[in-house]
């Protein structure tokens, strides 16, 4: 059973099926982040471009046939017959578009009465609001709505999210984590940054803040210098904007050998269900994709399965229920740190599950990535079919790549080269088999600048 056909049960009243009004409101972070507190430079994340505001059409491949899918753009019409041929079905969908694009969903959700009310006559006694995170947004728009959420209350949300948070349970549980310390304000960091120097002779010191995401937030110190030149920088930062508070982690460096990503269901009472465990691709700090089936250790895998009972726990003590998402890693020693930060959200594995669970077959390999690639005219999905048809998933077959967003290859991205995205999983019989073909879609979208991994 995937995740969300999973978390619906454990809402079920009166045994009533569920539906989902869905909010692809990725990097919500941006909306936990507190305002007053001393930043990274670099790292403030009301950087969210158009591109991560319309990834929610995702959620196409992943919503029930009742739910509602709520988008800023309107989908291309023929991927709709695409994800029609496929599932059997496309949920329906509620698009409110908007001029800012720099406005995530939740937000052009409140800005246009229309369509709230719109939403408001499409739900039922069984409709939740169902955001990929709650902030202060999605509870003011349950209200307005008069539509519960899914989720916990967005404090508690914000709270589970951050990497202090993060620390802190796995102190208090024995769970295995980096060598590390929180900071709270500048004359903390620098006390740190004393304790710490003489692990600059073993690797670097990493520099996080609390709701970083995607890259951002976080730097990296392989010196003395750099660590003064970091508080330097601070300190002025700080005099400017008048913030002395700070949520940050200083670490030691990992020689990582294996990004690992999990997630499961938190119920009320501290029990977990539908672990899922990917290994994670990263490429400079950020997210490119999730492979599996993992490739690790048993004694990795009973590892995971402890820490995640026990994060559980915790999870549930501190008023959080649903689907919590934890980065892990293994490094070139073979040691496990499983609860590197705990994302108290969907992630991108999240919207892989019902293709995991209906397009592969036992002993089949899933490769997810996007493929970033340059395109002077707008897309269309005509245009990729053609270019990718002979790589397409063919249900007779039961391989091929499957495209998971077009909202996010139709959008040009300001100040790059190359930025439309192109969301994809392939399923093939082997590891070698889902690179290769990966290789090959890249070559056809790029040509001589495929970029590999």
């Amino acid at each position: 059973m995937n995740i969300i056909k999973a978390f619906k049960q454990t809402l079920r009243k009166n045994d009533q099926n569920v539906s989902f009004i869905w909010l692809g409101n990725i990097e919500v972070e941006e909306h936990w982040q507190d305002q007053n507190f001393i930043t990274i430079p670099g790292g403030h994340l009301r950087q969210t471009s158009e591109v991560v505001h319309n990834m929610g059409e995702m959620s196409l491949f992943l919503a029930d046939e009742q739910d509602i899918v709520c988008l800023k753009q309107t989908p291309d019409e023929q991927f709709l017959d695409y994800i029609r041929n496929i599932r059997g079905f496309v949920p329906k969908v509620v698009v409110a578009e908007s001029k800012e694009t720099q406005l995530n969903i939740t937000e052009v959700l409140l800005e246009n009465r229309e369509m709230t009310a719109r939403l408001q006559r499409a739900a039922s006694e069984n409709t939740y609001l169902f955001p990929y995170g709650t902030s202060h947004l999605e509870a003011e728009l349950s209200a307005r709505l008069k539509i519960p959420l899914a989720t916990p209350n967005f404090e508690i949300c914000k709270y589970v999210n951050s990497k202090l948070y993060s620390r802190d349970l796995a102190d208090r549980t024995g769970i295995k984590q980096t060598l590390g310390m929180k900071v709270q304000s500048l004359s903390e960091l620098e006390s740190v940054f004393e304790d710490m120097k003489d692990y600059l002779a073993e690797g670097p010191l990493v520099l996080k803040e609390s709701m970083g995401v995607s890259g951002k937030g976080i730097i990296i110190l392989d010196s003395l210098k750099k660590c003064d030149s970091i508080i330097k920088l601070l300190k002025r930062s700080a005099a400017k904007t008048g913030n002395k508070k700070a949520e940050l982690i200083v670490e030691n460096w990992v020689d990582k050998k294996t990004d690992l990503n999990y997630q499961f269901i938190v119920h009320p009472d501290g029990t977990i269900a539908e672990l899922n465990i990917k290994e994670a691709i990263l490429k400079n700090s950020v997210h490119f994709g999730h492979f599996s089936p993992l490739s690790i250790k048993e004694v990795h895998y009973q590892q995971i399965q402890e820490a995640a009972t026990k994060i559980g726990k915790e999870l549930a003590k501190d008023g959080f229920y649903g689907i919590a998402g934890i980065d892990a890693m293994i490094d070139h020693s073979e040691t496990l740190f499983p609860c590197v930060e705990i994302n108290a959200r969907l992630n991108m594995a999240t919207y892989q599950s019902w293709i995991q669970e209906y397009l592969t077959s036992p002993g089949d390999y899933m490769l997810a990535r996007p493929f970033y690639f340059q395109s002077i005219e707008n897309t269309s999905f005509k245009e990729l079919n053609s270019k990718l048809k002979n790589h397409l998933y063919d249900r007779a077959e039961r391989k091929g790549i499957i495209i998971l967003s077009m909202a996010t290859a139709r959008l040009q991205e300001a100040h790059s080269k190359s930025k439309r995205r192109l969301y994809t999983v392939i399923v093939d019989r082997s590891k070698q088999a889902c690179f290769e073909r990966a290789q090959q879609v890249e070559a056809l979208l790029n040509g001589e600048n495929a970029l590999h991994i």
